[in-house]
């Protein structure tokens, strides 16, 4: 190219405009992806049966309410993340450590009954819910991925997307207690809390590698 016939448009002539990223979008899209996971939980398996019970005495709160603080801690880092100009802030972690004290929490309260090993034994209970929370928090991540992932310009995207994958996980197990009555607080740590590992630990695998800006 000669300086004649040099100019500054011709180097944006082959550039896409791209909107930019609107924080309300993420918040549609992750009360969508908790909505249809509580849908699909209650019309799959149906309401825990001590619904009414768990509820009254704040066991069904608790621990929904566990994987909604880890959400919502997630939900926050990855807004920081998406951009090249925010980073996270420390205050960003307070809900997922509030999560963190209160399974901890139910070890204390819980009985040695309840933490014992054998709860663990249970394992038609634990595959069903380590297959819901992973194909669910996979389904969700890969909708993140459609719809908010690849419109980032994150400077850690391998970290973004296994934020990402804690926060579809995490949305997906707090909506599957609506309908396991499995409270023991060993059991959660191992197979709500191992199965929204895994996805994020997958999520920064994949955004390692192929989320680029």
């Amino acid at each position: 190219m000669t300086k004649e016939n040099f100019s500054i448009d011709s180097l944006v002539d082959n550039l896409t405009p791209v909107s930019p990223l609107k924080n309300a979008r993420l918040y549609i899209l992750c009360s969508v992806m908790l909505m249809a996971g509580a849908f699909f939980t209650i019309s799959t398996f149906g309401l825990r049966v001590d619904f009414a019970e768990s509820l009254y005495n704040g066991t069904l709160v608790w621990k929904i309410g566990i994987f909604v603080l880890l959400a919502i801690s997630a939900f926050m880092v990855v807004l920081s993340l998406s951009r090249p100009d925010t980073k996270p802030e420390k205050w960003h972690a307070v809900p997922a450590l509030l999560g963190l004290g209160i399974l901890i929490w139910q070890f204390y309260a819980q009985d040695a009954d309840m933490i014992s090993i054998n709860r663990l034994m249970m394992f038609s209970y634990a595959i069903q819910c380590i297959t819901t929370i992973t194909i669910g928090g996979l389904v969700a991540y890969f909708l993140m991925w459609k719809f908010w992932l690849v419109k980032t310009a994150s400077t850690k995207p391998a970290r973004l997307a296994m934020v990402s994958g804690f926060l579809t996980s995490s949305l997906m197990a707090a909506a599957y207690s609506l309908h396991c009555n499995q409270d023991s607080a060993l059991y959660i740590l191992v197979y709500y809390v191992g199965s929204v590992a895994v996805i994020g630990l997958f999520g920064r695998l994949i955004g390692a590698h192929t989320l680029k800006w």
